[in-house]
């Protein structure tokens, strides 16, 4: 069997981990672990990260990663109403790839002990998207589209907590408890909730 390059061990062994420390945290999880998962020799882990924490970092680094092309398409839809926005939104959600499900448990795992860049992590996965959403809505303002007693980073993280509750759901419970129905009927409850009431309209 060929050998790989260091660059695909150094992948094999990062794609290994992410499914070790999903399931048992950073400090539930072992070097003896990771190693047994990526089928290597404990220090063949240390030829390519130094330590637990520098591998378990390098997954967390791949968190912040993913948050910016959520971002990006937000920023791509100033021209875009905030129906069309909603459903781009909700349609990345449901789309995620099963690779996000290992993630997001990493992400729930870091946070809850402890992990300087978890909470980095946390930080950025919901405040930045939420303030790219926020001016999204302040455009649907100018246009009407919104009730103008709204504040916008408050509709935007109720928005941000529907999704967050599907994926949650669709983890925990499986897809047949977080359809794309039920996603899109909470869109709709909550579009009709920013909407303009007819007193503004008058």
């Amino acid at each position: 069997m060929a050998r790989l390059t260091h660059e695909r061990r150094h992948r094999q062994i990062l794609d290994s981990a992410i499914d070790v420390f999903a399931k048992h945290g950073f400090r539930g999880t072992t070097t003896k672990q990771l190693a047994r998962a990526a089928g290597v020799s404990e220090a063949t882990i240390f030829l390519h990260f130094p330590s637990k924490e520098a591998l378990y970092d390098a997954i967390l680094q791949e968190l912040l990663q993913s948050q910016r092309p959520l971002t990006g398409l937000l920023e791509d839809s100033s021209d875009a109403s905030l129906a069309e926005v909603a459903q781009r939104l909700a349609t990345r959600f449901m789309e995620q790839h099963p690779r996000g499900s290992a993630l997001l448990r990493i992400a729930l795992f870091s946070a809850l002990e402890g992990h300087s860049l978890g909470r980095r992590m946390a930080a950025e996965h919901i405040g930045g998207p939420v303030q790219s959403l926020s001016r999204v809505i302040e455009r649907a303002q100018a246009r009407g589209e919104v009730r103008s007693d709204l504040d916008p980073e408050s509709a935007a993280r109720s928005f941000d907590a529907v999704n967050t509750y599907q994926v949650l759901v669709r983890e925990l419970l499986g897809e047949d408890h977080a359809s794309a129905r039920d996603m899109q009927g909470y869109i709709d409850i909550w579009l009709r909730g920013v909407a303009p009431r007819k007193d503004d309209e008058e």
